[in-house]
């Protein structure tokens, strides 16, 4: 949740209550889901039989730098930054998704109090 708050409820069970930024729930698109608020959201959607799962993050200490060492995405909901990998530099706008496939350091920077979305694409291994 980005903005607002909202409960869900997932087949029946106890409900999820999450406001802004306060944390991620992690469901089946084949989960009878229920609903209440009104909210601003950022939705992650798979399926099922991919050969990665994923795991989303909030970043909210800036400057950082994030090593990757696979896939990610990264989404800015409010603010503009400054990325930079190894010498190039280029600026992430607001409500912008960056992707990123591959190693390397990332270096972000936001003026102010800032969040990131990060989302990291893992990939399943097979023996």
């Amino acid at each position: 949740v980005l903005e607002g708050n909202l409960s869900l409820m997932h087949d029946g069970k106890e409900p999820i209550r999450l406001e802004s930024y306060g944390g991620v729930d992690y469901f089946s698109g084949g989960s009878l889901t229920l609903s209440r608020g009104t909210c601003r959201d950022f939705n992650v959607m798979w399926a099922k039989d991919a050969s990665f799962t994923v795991k989303v993050e909030v970043l909210k200490t800036f400057p950082c730098i994030v090593t990757c060492t696979g896939e990610e995405f990264f989404y800015a909901p409010e603010k503009a930054f400054s990325v930079a990998v190894a010498a190039e530099r280029q600026i992430l706008p607001p409500k912008g998704l960056l992707h990123f496939e591959g190693e390397g350091r990332l270096h972000f920077e936001a003026a102010g109090e800032a969040r990131l979305i990060r989302v990291q694409l893992i990939r399943k291994k097979w023996f």
